[in-house]
């Protein structure tokens, strides 16, 4: 079974997943061994990923709406937790937004999303070949993609113990700088995906019943994963593809309208329409098919 069809479970069972990675789920970076020595704010004004879009000069990143595609056919990877395994196989939202914006060209869409995944399991699906619901899934670079795009898996922190920004930050630095060298020609986009809600967060998950200050209290860690994977992305030079500011309402909580009205966690079909609008969006400001 090839890996376009092996999500077909994977969204189903994701979409009652809790978001929570589990606390016995824990990986090594191979690219960064331990979290930075420097402070969070250190860190930030650090970040050098040279090249990370892929041969161009970052002062020649923005192209006009009118920029045509240099070749034929794309693959597009997006990396991420149970926030992409729910786009679904083959991502079809981002699919027919793709072959709207450019119906000459031709697009493969890789959904290497995991439930349940924090960003370091995402590290090491970059290289190795993975199992995921009973299926084999091949490492993402071996699938040479054209572009890839890494959501924040903002929604499965990494253990609350820890210096959550920093490592979030680290951590992507090491996704970001591996493809770089290993797949110089490959783009790298950053997504944020849509924006908790913190009065429904979880409702209607089997098994989980959050309290009012539960629900704060996740909502609240999330957001700041989403923040801090948009504050990567600038730092760093990289297009965003921004759907969580999009996803607020004027109070800065999730707009319910986006969120899948079964688990209060997930998108709703039209949380899947924003998020690839925003990606379709992003690849045309950037010209990341050229």
């Amino acid at each position: 079974m090839n890996l376009f069809t092996v999500l077909a479970a994977g969204t189903v069972a994701a979409s009652v997943i809790s978001p929570l990675p589990d606390p016995a789920q824990t990986y090594i970076l191979t690219d960064t061994a331990v979290k930075p020595e420097m402070t969070f704010e250190a860190l930030a004004q650090s970040v050098i990923i040279p090249d990370v879009l892929g041969a161009t000069d970052s002062a020649n990143l923005l192209a006009t709406a009118s920029a045509v595609p240099s070749k034929t056919a794309y693959t597009i990877a997006v990396l991420g937790d149970s926030m992409v395994d729910t786009l679904g196989v083959g991502i079809p939202h981002l699919y027919s937004k793709l072959k709207s914006a450019y119906p000459k060209q031709t697009f493969t869409l890789l959904n290497y999303g995991v439930g349940a995944s924090n960003i370091e399991y995402g590290i090491k699906r970059l290289r190795e070949d993975y199992e995921y619901l009973g299926i084999h899934i091949p490492s993402l670079l071996s699938q040479l993609p054209d572009i890839v795009i890494i959501e924040s898996f903002a929604y499965n922190p990494l253990a609350l113990d820890r210096d959550m920004r920093t490592d979030h930050w680290a951590a992507l630095g090491t996704l970001t700088g591996i493809i770089s060298r290993e797949l110089p020609n490959t783009r790298i986009m950053i997504a944020a995906t849509i924006a908790p809600n913190d009065t429904v967060f979880g409702d209607g998950v089997p098994g989980t019943d959050y309290s009012p200050e539960e629900k704060q209290k996740r909502v609240k860690i999330i957001k700041e994963y989403l923040e801090n994977a948009a504050a990567f992305a600038r730092a760093a030079g990289l297009p965003l593809a921004d759907a969580y500011h999009r996803s607020l309402d004027s109070k800065g909580n999730g707009k319910l309208a986006y969120i899948n009205a079964g688990d209060h966690i997930h998108y709703s079909e039209s949380g899947k329409a924003l998020l690839a609008d925003t990606i379709v969006s992003t690849i045309n400001e950037y010209n990341l098919l050229r």
